[in-house]
């Protein structure tokens, strides 16, 4: 099976990338949990310290719990957990930054004893060191191919049940239910923000701005995320490429409109909406949910594109399997 000399592949990098997406995905629920100690106990905060809050007690807790299903994709022999965890990390790491500072900054408050201030910081500091360490370790030992080479052997030695490979034709798909989750609940997210408050800021500058992201961010990417899945189910591994390409644009552009998301929430509890406080409440929290479900669509779409057997399809140029 391994001829002239070579050896089988190493699970070694597999492993360390497993125990640094453990740590990324711990440190991020710990870092949501002490959020939200340090907010409720911290007496009163600006509504600015409330929506920060909440962004990241909602992107620690939605990170954390999508690194720990990719986990088990990955412990069920499953590559899409490979290559999904990777994509995670590039969604996340700048909230590896965030998290700590807007802990730091509630933890920062005199009505908290002084013990608890002390370990509220730490826990900042290390939830910060761990999750940028974590994915970061994640990232390059995931993505690079030593960390590739020994679950891409086991998934290419089961039995192919069609050609092309079930995973390149589900990119297509969901990267097709992505374009209309994501488009469709920016859009919404954009209609209701004006419908917030009176105060909240649709004003028609704003909603030019937040239009022009929607259109270069989330819409252009994903059409050419589109092209790019078309091009590569017929064997083009071109195509996989301009997916990638164009998915860093739409995974940062999808968080954007998560934050108007949370936004739009927060002044849903205000006493001045324009529509019924609880409604505009109920509205903005599906249409976040909306949003968050094209962001996973879009990074299992991407994980299907780098399965083995779809870059074996590729490889073939799309006519015949290669043996």
């Amino acid at each position: 099976m391994y001829p002239n000399g070579q050896r089988p592949p190493s699970a070694v990098p597999l492993g360390l990338g497993v125990m640094g997406a453990g740590v990324a995905a711990g440190a991020f629920l710990v870092g949501a949990v002490m959020t939200i100690i340090a907010h409720r106990d911290g007496g009163e905060f600006s509504r600015d310290d409330t929506i920060g809050t909440v962004l990241v007690v909602e992107t620690g807790v939605v990170t954390g719990l999508l690194l720990v299903f990719a986990l088990g994709l990955i412990l069920l022999g499953r590559d899409a957990g490979r290559s999904g965890t990777v994509w995670i990390g590039v969604a996340a790491l700048p909230w590896t930054l965030i998290l700590p500072v807007t802990l730091a900054s509630l933890a920062d408050s005199e009505s908290h004893p002084a013990g608890f201030r002390t370990l509220a910081t730490v826990t900042a500091l290390v939830c910060g060191g761990a999750t940028l360490f974590g994915l970061t370790v994640a990232m390059v030992a995931l993505g690079i191919p030593p960390g590739r080479r020994w679950l891409a052997e086991r998934v290419l030695a089961r039995p192919e049940p069609g050609w092309p490979s079930a995973p390149i034709v589900a990119a297509g798909r969901r990267f097709v239910l992505s374009a209309v989750f994501g488009v469709g609940g920016c859009a919404a997210l954009l209609v209701l923000t004006p419908l917030a408050t009176t105060g909240s800021d649709g004003s028609l500058a704003a909603m030019i701005t937040w239009t022009v992201v929607l259109v270069l961010f989330v819409a252009l990417p994903q059409a050419l995320g589109l092209w790019g899945a078309r091009l590569a189910r017929r064997g083009r591994r071109g195509g996989a490429n301009l997916a990638r390409a164009a998915g860093v644009f739409v995974v940062y552009g999808l968080e954007i409109f998560m934050v108007l998301g949370v936004w739009d929430a927060m002044a849903g509890v205000a006493e001045d909406a324009v529509l019924p406080g609880p409604v505009t409440l109920v509205l903005a929290v599906l249409l976040t949910c909306v949003v968050v479900l094209a962001l996973v669509q879009w990074v299992a779409g991407l994980a299907a594109l780098a399965d083995p057997r779809s870059e074996r399809f590729m490889r073939s140029g799309g006519l015949t399997p290669v043996q």
